[in-house]
């Protein structure tokens, strides 16, 4: 009988650790201020609101979120957002740019539907990509109330 050899070393992969639950800082605006966001001209507003007491409200302006440890797509059980416009329109002149860990990016329009309307960001993401950050846009054109922002990880 011949005897099996065994290897001298043992490559095991590295452990994805997973975060868990909500990701998102002051996903609803809550705390009546851009608290873990990085905001360049937006406001907090208590016109349209989807859940709580504030909203943000988007004009020419952007607001951004970056997590200190990129999230892995895989980790992700739910990522999206509610965006409120006044009414319809055609064109849109909002995002949400979503980039990720390897230097790409992906840009989601915001289509300017009137009342409240709820963005599952997490379909529109490629398998084995890692979240860094993810910005909100308006233009000049368009303005519209943005809550209840949540990125839930799966633990």
């Amino acid at each position: 009988m011949t005897p099996k050899v065994q290897p001298f070393w043992w490559f095991k992969p590295p452990a994805i650790i997973c975060p868990e639950g909500e990701q998102v800082v002051n996903g609803g605006f809550e705390t009546g201020d851009f608290t873990g966001w990085t905001n360049n001209g937006a406001d907090i507003s208590t016109q349209y609101v989807h859940s709580g007491t504030y909203s943000a409200f988007l004009y020419s302006a952007s607001i951004q979120q970056d997590f200190a440890t990129p999230i892995l797509k895989e980790c992700i059980e739910s990522f999206g957002f509610w965006v409120y416009f006044i009414d319809t329109g055609i064109l849109p002149d909002a995002w949400c740019d979503v980039y990720f860990s390897d230097g790409d990016m992906i840009s989601v329009p915001i289509l300017q539907i009137a009342g409240w309307t709820y963005y599952d960001i997490l379909a529109q993401i490629p398998n084995g990509k890692s979240v860094s950050y993810f910005v909100f846009r308006a233009g000049s054109t368009y303005w519209y109330w943005l809550d209840d922002v949540s990125l839930i990880g799966t633990g």
